[in-house]
């Protein structure tokens, strides 16, 4: 999968409600280190490689839809761009496009006083998210 541009990023990051210089600034040095432009410390204590994505979803949470982006994907989690919060520890359905997923709430992230986003752990991954995992790796 090939990396998105700065055009694709900052739509998606208007999307979902991020439109302030220092926000979008972040989220786009973020993105650019998950691309391997450069490297954070953090991204070296992983053990599974983020691939950057930019796919909507849905996350299912007490009979309520709300939105949000998949920013990078793994497989045994993902970052997703929200502004809905949710605690650590809350388990979530995600569905967009062929992904559908448990996940598990592992952290929050806090920019300038709002939440805009959670890293989750996806539960028991399936050999279908595997499949799909593989598949947004693959060369064309």
């Amino acid at each position: 999968m090939a990396a998105l541009n700065n055009d694709e990023i900052l739509a998606g990051l208007r999307k979902i409600g991020i439109d302030h210089e220092s926000d979008i600034n972040f989220c786009l040095n973020e993105y650019r280190s998950y691309c391997c432009l450069q490297k954070l410390p953090y991204s070296e204590k992983r053990k599974c490689k983020r691939i950057p994505t930019g796919e909507d979803i849905k996350i299912s949470f007490n009979r309520r839809w709300h939105s949000g982006t998949v920013l990078n994907i793994s497989e045994k989690g993902m970052f997703i761009g929200t502004k809905k919060s949710f605690r650590p520890g809350t388990v979530l359905y995600v569905e967009g496009g062929t992904l559908k997923v448990l996940v598990k709430v592992k952290r929050l992230r806090k920019m300038t006083g709002y939440y805009d986003g959670i890293g989750v752990e996806v539960v028991k991954p399936s050999s279908i998210y595997l499949q799909y995992i593989k598949k947004i790796t693959s060369p064309l």
